[in-house]
C-alpha cells in the first residue's frame, strides 16, 4: 500500500505527460485513433476515447476529453485501471515556444483509479513500457522525448482510488476525492490539499515535499491528516524511500480534544469515554524488514501510558509491552462508575506460529486479576489451539454490587448471535477460576469452570456453585455439536434454592406475583435441539407439588414460545395447593383430595392457548380448552371447561341448631371470606358439569358463563336442572383487593316446575311437610358481608312463587271434616280426630299463588295461597334465616261437597321453632265447639226418641253461626236451659277415657255454659218407660 501512494503521483504526471506529447503527433481532426495507439506504444496500457476530443491554440493550447478510459492489465480484478468523465489542459502558450510545458490548470472530474496488488507482488499499473519511462538510465531518452512539465494546478473532482491486494483478499477505497495539486516540476517539490471520505469518516489532508533527490529516491515529506467530526490529527514528519529498500522513519503523532468524540466515532471500546484530551508522540521506524514503534507516550487527559512495539517481518516476531504503573483514574477517562482507579502491566510475544501471554496483572481498585495463556498455529493441518487461564485470588461481589448501577431492565440480547460468535477459528481451552468469592455476605471456595472450544463446537463441565443466588444450589452441563448453526444443544441443569424470593431478586426476576408460600423448590431440565427449536424436560418440585413439562420451545434465546408442550401438574392435595396459591388461612375441605391434570400449551407471544386440558381435579373430572394471556397489567383467562360430577358441602354448619342454648346462627360460618383471589386475574370463561352438589341442591347439567373484571364476578346465562324442574340464575360478586372487606352480591334467579317436596328439604334441611306438585318463583336478592353468616343477616330483596297440582300427603281434610258430621262419637276429641286425618290420606289443591319480602335475612311470608276444590290454605308468618327458625299460620277454610258438611268453620294451624323440627299447634276453639254441638244434638235426638218427647222425628237443626275469623262463637243471650235428661246422661258419660286420649298440652277448655247451642224444651218423662233402658239404648246408639 505505501509503495502504491508513491508511485501513484509518477503515474499521473506520466499520464499528464503522454497527453499533452500526444498532440504533436496526432492529427485530431482526422485520427482518434492513432492516439490511443501512441498512448499503447509510450504506456503498454489501452485507451480509448470514447467521448469528443477537442484541441484549441488560441488564446492558449487547450486540450480536451471526455469518457476516457484506461483498461486494467491481464491479471487485473477490475476491468478498468483509469477512467474519467473529462479531462481538461489549459497550457501556457509562450513557454512552449522555448520548449518549456507549462500546464496552468489540469481538472480531472470523476477520476477514478484502481490499483491492484498481483499476487506476484507486482502492481499492475507497472507495465515494462512505463518501468522504462521511470529508470534511471532512460532520463536522456525520456527527457529527448518531451520537455520539461511545470504543474501550476491540477484539480480533481469527486475521484475515486481503490486498492486491492490479491495476497490478502482485501480492499481499501477512497471515495469523494476533492483535491489541489501543484508541482513545479515531475520531481517536485510537491504540494497538495483536499478532503476525502474513507471507511464512513471524512478526512482532511495536507501534504507538501521537498524535490526528490532522484539519485538516493528519497522524498521528506509532512503529512498531516484531519479526522472529522472527531478532529483528530494525524502527522507524521521524516523521511521516506522511493526505492528499494523501501522504508522510512519520522515522528508519529496524533492528539484530539475530546477522547469521547474519537471513541464514539470509531465506535472503540463497549464503554462511554468522558471528554478527556488524547495525545500520542512516538518514533516510527519501517524498512523491508522491520517495524519499530519504541518508547511512546499515550497522554489520556492527565493520565500517562507507555509502551514499546516491535515487530520483526522475516521471520515474524513481534513483541509489546504496555503499562501504567502510576495507574490510570478510569472514572476521569470514561463511564464506568464501578472503578476508579486501575494499574496494569501487559506483556506478550510471539511470532508467525504461536503467540504467549506472560502472566499479566490487572488491577481495578482493589480487585486484582492475573491473566496467562498460550497460542499455537499447527505447522501442516489443523486448527489454531489457545489455552487461557482467568484466575482471581479473591472476588468481592458485594463490593463491586454496590458500584453497579441500578438496572431498570434486563435485556438478554440476541443471544443466538452470542452463541454463533462462539464459532471460533481457533481451539480453545477456557478455564476460570476464583479462589474466593464473596457473594451476599458468604465465601464461596473454589468457583469455576471449564470450557472447550473446538471447531464449530463447544462443551462446558465442572459448573457447580454453592451456597450461591441466595442460598442456592446450582449445577450445569452440556455441549454445542454445531455453533455456526446454534444446533446440536445439550443443557442438563440443576437449581436447588432455599429462598425462591431471594433467587428471583437476584435474577432480576420480579417475583411479586409468586405466592407467598414459594419458598423453596428444586429443578431438573434438560434442553436438546438448536436455537430455532428445542425439546425441554422439566420437572419442577414446588408447592408440595410436581409441574412437569415436556414439548418444544420455539426461538428458546429470543422470544421464546412454546409449542406442543404438554404440562402436568401432580399434588397430593389440592385444598392444600389451592391454599397455598391464594393465601387463605385454611383449606377449602371440598378439595381435600389428589390431583392430576395436563394439557398441551402452544404459545403465540404473551398469549398461552391450552388445549385438550384433562384431568382430576380432587376427584372432579374436567376438560376443555383454555387461553391464558398475560400481556395486560393482570392475566386474563378464557375457556370453555366442562366438568363431571361434583360434591361440595354448604356453608350452613351440619350441627344442629337445637342443642341446648343453641343460636340457629351457628349454621352460618363466621369464617372470614377470602377473595382476594378475584383480583388477581380477569376470565371470560364457559363452565358446565354433568352435575353439582352444593350441599342439599343438585344442580343437573349445570351451564354457565362467568366473567371476572378487576374483582368483580359476573355469573350469567347459568342454566340448570334441579328438583325435576329447572333453575335460571344470573349473579354480580363485588370484591375487593384487600382483606377483611365485605363482599357484595346481586342476584336474580328463576325456578320453573321444581318438585315442591325437594324443594321444601333443600330449604328447611327437614322433610317438615310431605308434599307433591310442581312450583315455579322469581327471586331478586341483594347482600354484603365478609363471612357467610354475615351475607345472611343482611340479605334482602323480594320474590314470588306459584304452583299447581300441589298434594299435601298425610293430611285429609275432608276426612276430617267428615269425622265433624254427625257420625262422631262422644268419645272423640277435636285434637284426636285431627290425628286421624293426618294418618294417611292427601289433599288436592289446584293452584299456589304467594310473594315475600326479604329483609335482614327474615322472609317475610305476605302471601301464600293453596286453593283447591275441597280446601283453601291461606299461610302468612316468616322465616328468620339468621335464627333459622321459622313462625308460619296456615288458615285452613274446608269447601262442602258430597258427605262433607257445609257448616265446618275455618280453623288455623301454626308453626314455630326450628326449621329443622318446627312445633305444631293446632287452634281447637271453634272447632270444639262445633263438635260438642253436634254430640249434644245427637244425644238430645236419641233421648228424645226413646222417651216419645217430641221432636224426636224432626230434623236436627244447625248449629248457631260462628265467627270463623276469630275463632270466637257468638254470645247466646237466651238464659239456659234447664237441664234435661240428655244433660244428665252427658254428665253420667263424661268420658274419662276422653281425657285420658287427650294430651294434657294440647287440649281446649270446654265452651263456657253461657256458648253452648240453646237445648229444646225438656219433656215430661213417660212413667212407663224404665230410666236403664233408655240409657242402653241411648248407649247403643251412640256407639253404633
Amino acid at each position: 500500500m505505501k509503495r502504491a501512494l508513491v508511485i501513484v503521483p509518477s503515474i499521473l504526471v506520466v499520464l499528464l505527460a503522454v497527453a499533452l506529447i500526444a498532440p504533436g503527433f496526432i492529427d485530431w481532426n482526422q485520427y482518434k485513433t492513432q492516439a490511443q495507439e501512441q498512448v499503447k506504444t509510450m504506456t503498454g496500457l489501452e485507451m480509448e476515447l470514447a467521448g469528443d476530443i477537442g484541441f484549441t491554440i488560441l488564446p492558449a493550447p487547450r486540450i480536451m476529453a471526455e469518457n476516457v478510459t484506461v483498461k486494467a492489465p491481464e491479471g487485473s480484478k477490475e476491468p478498468i485501471l483509469a477512467s474519467l468523465d473529462r479531462l481538461d489542459v489549459n497550457v501556457d502558450l509562450f513557454p512552449l515556444l522555448s520548449g518549456q510545458v507549462s500546464v496552468k490548470y489540469v481538472t480531472l472530474v470523476k477520476p477514478a483509479i484502481n490499483l491492484e496488488m498481483l499476487e506476484s507482488g507486482k502492481l499492475n499499473a507497472m507495465t515494462p513500457e512505463i518501468e522504462a519511462l521511470q529508470s534511471p538510465a532512460d532520463n536522456k531518452a525520456a527527457k529527448a522525448a518531451g520537455p520539461d512539465i511545470a504543474l501550476d494546478k491540477v484539480v480533481i473532482d469527486n475521484g475515486t482510488f481503490s486498492y486491492y491486494d490479491h495476497a490478502t483478499q482485501t480492499q481499501t477505497t477512497v471515495r469523494n476525492i476533492n483535491a489541489d495539486l501543484m508541482a513545479k516540476s515531475l520531481q517536485g517539490p510537491y504540494e497538495a490539499s483536499g478532503s476525502l471520505f474513507y471507511e464512513g469518516h471524512s478526512a482532511e489532508f495536507e501534504v507538501s515535499a521537498a524535490r526528490l533527490k532522484s539519485d538516493t529516491g528519497q522524498i521528506e515529506p509532512k503529512i498531516r491528516l484531519t479526522l472529522r467530526p472527531a478532529d483528530l490529527e494525524l502527522a507524521f514528519s521524516g523521511t521516506l524511500s522511493t526505492k528499494e529498500p523501501f522504508g522510512g522513519q519520522g515522528v508519529l503523532t496524533a492528539g484530539a480534544p475530546s477522547l469521547k468524540k474519537v471513541m464514539d466515532q470509531f465506535k472503540l471500546g463497549p464503554f462511554a469515554a468522558r471528554d478527556s484530551s488524547l495525545k500520542l508522540k512516538g518514533v516510527l521506524t519501517a524498512d523491508s524488514g522491520k517495524l519499530d514503534f519504541r518508547n511512546f507516550e499515550l497522554a489520556l487527559g492527565e493520565d500517562q501510558i507507555s509502551g514499546t512495539f516491535g515487530m520483526l517481518f522475516d521471520p515474524m516476531k513481534y513483541a509489546l509491552e504496555i503499562k501504567a504503573h502510576k495507574g490510570v483514574e478510569v472514572a476521569r477517562l470514561a463511564d464506568l462508575p464501578m472503578f476508579r482507579h486501575a494499574i496494569f502491566d501487559i506483556r506478550m510475544e510471539g511470532d508467525a506460529a504461536s503467540a504467549k501471554i506472560h502472566s499479566s496483572t490487572v488491577k481495578l481498585d482493589s480487585q486484582e486479576f492475573k491473566l496467562s495463556g498460550n497460542y499455537a498455529v499447527p505447522k501442516k493441518v489443523g486448527r489454531p489451539k489457545a489455552d487461557i487461564v482467568f484466575s482471581a485470588a479473591a472476588l468481592d461481589y458485594d463490593a463491586l454490587a454496590k458500584k453497579m448501577p441500578e438496572q431498570k431492565s434486563r435485556s438478554s440480547g440476541d443471544i443466538e448471535s452470542s452463541l454463533q460468535a462462539l464459532a471460533l477459528p481457533l481451539d480453545m481451552d477456557l478455564d476460570l477460576n476464583v479462589s474466593k468469592l464473596k457473594y451476599e455476605g458468604k465465601t464461596l471456595d473454589k468457583v469455576g469452570a471449564k470450557l472447550k472450544f473446538r471447531e464449530n463446537a463447544v462443551s462446558f463441565s465442572g459448573i457447580s456453585i454453592r451456597n450461591i443466588f441466595a442460598s442456592a444450589d446450582i449445577s450445569a452441563s452440556g455441549e454445542i455439536r454445531d455453533i455456526k448453526n446454534a444446533a446440536g444443544i445439550t443443557l442438563d441443569l440443576a437449581v436447588n434454592t432455599r429462598d425462591v424470593p431471594a433467587f428471583s431478586k437476584a435474577l432480576n426476576i420480579d417475583a411479586s406475583a409468586f405466592p407467598p408460600a414459594l419458598k423453596t423448590a428444586e429443578v431438573k431440565t434438560r434442553l436438546t435441539g438448536s436455537a430455532k427449536a428445542m425439546d425441554m424436560t422439566a420437572n419442577i418440585g414446588a408447592l408440595g407439588g410436581d409441574f412437569i413439562a415436556q414439548g418444544k420451545i420455539g426461538h428458546p434465546f429470543k422470544t421464546a414460545t412454546l409449542d406442543d408442550l404438554t404440562l402436568q401438574v401432580k399434588h397430593k392435595n389440592m385444598a392444600d395447593l389451592m391454599q397455598k396459591l391464594q393465601g387463605t388461612p385454611k383449606p377449602d375441605p371440598n378439595f381435600a383430595r389428589p390431583m392430576d391434570i395436563y394439557a398441551k400449551i402452544v404459545q403465540s407471544g404473551k398469549t398461552y392457548t391450552l388445549s385438550g386440558l384433562k384431568g382430576d381435579l380432587a376427584g372432579y373430572t374436567v376438560q376443555g380448552d383454555a387461553k391464558i394471556d398475560t400481556s395486560g397489567a393482570k392475566p386474563y383467562i378464557g375457556g370453555e371447561l366442562k366438568f363431571g360430577k361434583i360434591t361440595m358441602a354448604s356453608a350452613v354448619t351440619t350441627q344442629a341448631a337445637s342443642k341446648p342454648g343453641a343460636d340457629g346462627s351457628e349454621r352460618w360460618s363466621r369464617e372470614p371470606i377470602n377473595v382476594q383471589g378475584l383480583n388477581a386475574f380477569n376470565a371470560d370463561v364457559a363452565l358446565s358439569a354433568s352435575s353439582i352438589t352444593y350441599g342439599p341442591w343438585p344442580l343437573i347439567a349445570p351451564q354457565m358463563k362467568i366473567a371476572l373484571k378487576d374483582g368483580v364476578l359476573d355469573v350469567s346465562e347459568m342454566k340448570a336442572g334441579l328438583f325435576e324442574g329447572a333453575l335460571a340464575m344470573n349473579a354480580t360478586v363485588e370484591s375487593s383487593d384487600k382483606p377483611r372487606q365485605p363482599v357484595r352480591i346481586k342476584s336474580n334467579a328463576s325456578l320453573k316446575d321444581v318438585s315442591v317436596k325437594q324443594l321444601i328439604r333443600a330449604l328447611a334441611g327437614s322433610q317438615m311437610i310431605d308434599a307433591t306438585g310442581k312450583v315455579s318463583g322469581d327471586l331478586d336478592i341483594t347482600t354484603s358481608g365478609t363471612s357467610a353468616a354475615a351475607l345472611v343477616y343482611d340479605l334482602g330483596g323480594q320474590g314470588t312463587v306459584n304452583g299447581s297440582d300441589i298434594i299435601l300427603n298425610g293430611v285429609d281434610v275432608t276426612r276430617f271434616a267428615r269425622a265433624l258430621s254427625d257420625e262422631t262419637k262422644p268419645g272423640d276429641s277435636l285434637l284426636g280426630l285431627w290425628k286421624g286425618s293426618v294418618k294417611g290420606g292427601s289433599t288436592q289443591f289446584d293452584t299456589l299463588d304467594g310473594n315475600y319480602v326479604i329483609a335482614e335475612g327474615v322472609v317475610d311470608i305476605r302471601k301464600l295461597d293453596l286453593d283447591g276444590p275441597k280446601a283453601n290454605i291461606a299461610t302468612t308468618g316468616n322465616i328468620n334465616l339468621p335464627k333459622w327458625t321459622l313462625a308460619t299460620r296456615h288458615k285452613i277454610t274446608v269447601k262442602p261437597q258430597g258427605d262433607v258438611p257445609s257448616d265446618v268453620p275455618p280453623f288455623e294451624m301454626s308453626f314455630s321453632g326450628s326449621l329443622d323440627n318446627p312445633a305444631q299447634t293446632f287452634g281447637q276453639g271453634v272447632l270444639q265447639d262445633y263438635l260438642n254441638r253436634k254430640v249434644s244434638r245427637k244425644i238430645e235426638g236419641l233421648i228424645n226418641k226413646k222417651l216419645g218427647l217430641p221432636g224426636a222425628d224432626e230434623k236436627q237443626g244447625t248449629p248457631e253461626q260462628v265467627v270463623p275469623s276469630g275463632g270466637e262463637e257468638q254470645k247466646n243471650t237466651q238464659p239456659p236451659a234447664e237441664k234435661s235428661p240428655e244433660d244428665l246422661i252427658q254428665q253420667i258419660l263424661q268420658p274419662q277415657s276422653q281425657q285420658q286420649s287427650e294430651e294434657p298440652a294440647q287440649q281446649t277448655e270446654q265452651p263456657p255454659a253461657d256458648q253452648q247451642a240453646q237445648q229444646p224444651p225438656k219433656k215430661e218423662e213417660k212413667k212407663d218407660v224404665d230410666p236403664e233402658d233408655v240409657v242402653k239404648d241411648v248407649l247403643k246408639g251412640l256407639l253404633r
